[in-house]
C-alpha cells in the first residue's frame, strides 16, 4: 500500500511539473517569449529591466530629441464650437521603413511615453517593425507625460480625460500623419496593453476606415460601471502584503 501511494505521488508530482512547465515560456535566442498568447514582459516590460552596460550602450546610440515631436491636437473633437488646440507629444522611427511598409502605432496609457518606445530592439513591435519593414509612432495620452491641454489640472480642465476624447486623438493623428508623411497606402496597426490596449480595439471598431489592425495585450474589452471588483482586489492585497489592520482602513 504504501509502495502504491509513493508511485501515485511521484505521478503526481510529473503530471504537475508538465503542466508547470508548459506555462513558462520558452527561451528561444533570438525569439520573442509568449505567455497563454501574450509576449511574456507585456508589450514595453522589457525597457524597464534593462542591465546598466546595455542601457549605456544604448543611450549612446539614440538621442531622445532626435525621436521626440509635437502634434497639434484638437481639444474637444465632439464641439464644433470649440477651437481651442494643444501640443500632444509623439514619438517617431523609420530607420526600418521601406516604402510599402506598415505603420505602426503604440498608443500611450496612463504615464509618459519614451523615445525608447520607438527605438528599444528587444520590444515586440520593434521587432516586427524590423521584419516588415514599418515606421514606428508612438502616441502620448493626452493630460499624460508632456501632453498636457492645459497648465493645471483642474476639475473643469479634467472634463476633457475621457477615453472618448482619447480615441479621437488618435484617429485625428493617423489622418494628419498620413498626410504629413505623405503615406499613400496607409496599413496602421496600432498596439497597446491594459487600457492602452482597450483603445487599440476601440478606435479600430470606431474608425475601421482607417485602422488595418489592433493588436491588443491583457485590455479590459468591456466597460463597466463602478467597477468595484477592481478594488477588491486591492483589499484582498491589503491584507495579504500588508495586515489585518492596512485591510480595514
Amino acid at each position: 500500500m504504501f509502495k502504491f501511494g509513493f508511485l501515485l505521488l511521484g505521478f503526481f508530482i510529473l503530471i504537475t511539473s508538465s503542466w508547470v512547465s508548459s506555462k513558462s515560456p520558452r527561451k528561444i535566442p533570438g525569439a520573442l517569449r509568449f505567455l497563454n498568447g501574450r509576449p511574456y514582459a507585456g508589450f514595453r516590460g522589457h525597457r524597464f529591466n534593462i542591465p546598466k552596460e546595455k542601457r549605456e550602450a544604448f543611450e549612446k546610440k539614440y538621442n531622445e530629441a532626435d525621436y521626440e515631436f509635437y502634434f497639434t491636437q484638437i481639444l474637444d473633437h465632439f464641439s464644433s464650437n470649440d477651437s481651442r488646440t494643444w501640443n500632444q507629444r509623439y514619438f517617431f522611427n523609420d530607420e526600418y521603413y521601406q516604402d510599402g511598409g506598415p505603420q505602426f502605432l503604440n498608443i500611450g496609457g496612463e504615464g509618459p511615453e519614451s523615445y525608447m518606445d520607438v527605438t528599444y530592439p528587444e520590444l515586440p513591435f520593434i521587432m516586427w517593425a524590423k521584419e516588415l519593414k514599418a515606421m514606428v509612432f508612438s502616441l502620448e495620452h493626452r493630460f499624460y507625460g508632456k501632453s498636457r491641454p492645459f497648465t493645471s489640472q483642474t476639475v473643469p480642465a479634467l472634463t476633457y480625460l475621457t477615453s472618448r476624447q482619447a480615441i479621437e486623438d488618435i484617429a485625428n493623428f493617423i489622418r494628419s500623419m498620413n498626410i504629413k508623411k505623405n503615406i499613400k497606402n496607409p496599413k496602421w496597426i496600432i498596439f497597446g496593453g491594459s487600457y492602452s490596449g482597450a483603445l487599440s480595439m476601440w478606435t479600430k471598431r470606431i474608425h475601421p476606415e482607417i485602422i488595418h489592425g489592433s493588436i491588443s495585450s491583457s485590455s479590459p474589452a468591456q466597460v463597466t460601471l463602478d467597477f468595484y471588483k477592481y478594488m477588491e482586489t486591492c483589499e484582498a492585497s491589503f491584507y495579504k502584503n500588508g495586515s489585518y489592520l492596512c485591510g480595514e482602513e
